[in-house]
């Protein structure tokens, strides 16, 4: 039995026992393009998919890999479905600081949520005065 659930405020969960992320992919996809249509692409659907054993076996960890595909899906421009990639992004070993600049507050949460899951100690700037100061603070 599949099972759909709000998850928190705009996110929503859905479970699909015994079936694997291709299948997912196309289950998703469905239901994205479904909506896509009757609603003629106004609100958007971005969606991530994590599958168990594939890309987690703890319930944390799948939750996690499932938002990553999920910030993933709207940073490639929303309304996009997308399967967590294994082990795609690693911190290097030699820094693990990284600085973020853009002046658009929703960028700079979805960049700086992606990089925390990796592993990254993040400081983020609106503009070129604030990169140079927080480069000083963090000694970058």
């Amino acid at each position: 039995m599949d099972i759909a659930a709000r998850y928190s405020d705009d996110l929503f969960a859905v479970l699909w026992p015994k079936t694997n992320s291709k299948e997912a992919f196309h289950c998703a996809e469905r239901m994205r393009t479904t909506i896509d249509e009757h609603f003629h692409s106004y609100p958007t659907v971005s969606i991530g998919i994590a599958a168990y054993p594939e890309h987690a076996l703890a319930e944390e960890a799948l939750i996690a890999a499932a938002r990553q595909a999920l910030a993933e899906a709207k940073l490639r421009g929303h309304n996009k479905t997308v399967v967590c990639y294994k082990n795609e992004i690693q911190p290097l070993k030699d820094s693990t600081k990284i600085l973020i600049v853009d002046d658009d507050d929703r960028n700079l949460k979805l960049l700086e949520a992606l990089l925390r899951f990796h592993k990254y100690d993040v400081a983020k700037a609106y503009n070129g005065e604030e990169a140079l100061s927080a480069m000083r603070e963090h000694r970058f």
